[in-house]
């Protein structure tokens, strides 16, 4: 197994722990979610299918099946399955809607899903688990694969300034790697 398929396997399994003991249970839409669609998307794609890629809790996903756009999603771990109920429940939305949500192996390469598929990718805080610019680069392509001609994307990752690097991180291995630590979380 390689550095990066480790890393993968290894992320998997931390958010599986998180997921399960109900330390990761997010209900609430992030607020440059919410925004983008107050500004620009409901002009702009006020119906659709969006793919939230790397859902987590189905928190972002919620907020767009509330205001009926078709949402499918997919994760890594198979305890966000058990918070996405929790959050379509939260919001009254239909519980057959768990059916659009799936767990793909960390190292897939290739979505369940047909050419074009979608109007709207979205993806929060989730390329960069991909560990490195290669598989980076290879989602990104997979990703382009689904998305429709003309359509939109919606991916956010944290740079090199972002809080959690500037006032939480130490350097490991080779000096490009960062190890977030963050105290009585």
């Amino acid at each position: 197994m390689t550095t990066s398929d480790q890393f993968l396997e290894d992320n998997k399994a931390n958010y599986e722990d998180l997921y399960q003991n109900d330390k990761l249970f997010v209900q609430y839409p992030m607020d440059h979610v919410v925004r983008f669609h107050a500004y620009y998307l409901q002009y702009h794609m006020p119906t659709g299918k969006i793919l939230d890629y790397g859902c987590g809790s189905g928190n972002n996903s919620s907020f767009y099946l509330q205001r009926g756009y078709d949402v499918h999603g997919v994760d890594v771990a198979e305890g966000s399955l058990e918070q996405i109920k929790e959050n379509l429940n939260m919001y009254g939305l239909p519980p057959e809607k768990i059916d659009k949500f799936k767990i793909i192996p960390p190292d897939e390469s290739a979505l369940p899903y047909e050419n074009g598929y979608f109007d709207m990718i979205l993806s929060n805080q989730v390329l960069y688990y991909h560990a490195t610019e290669a598989r980076i680069r290879a989602r990104c392509k997979e990703l382009a694969r689904v998305l429709r001609p003309g359509g939109l994307v919606f991916l956010t990752m944290m740079g090199a300034q972002n809080y959690y690097f500037t006032h939480h991180t130490k350097r490991i291995h080779d000096k490009e790697t960062c190890e977030v630590i963050l105290e009585d979380t």
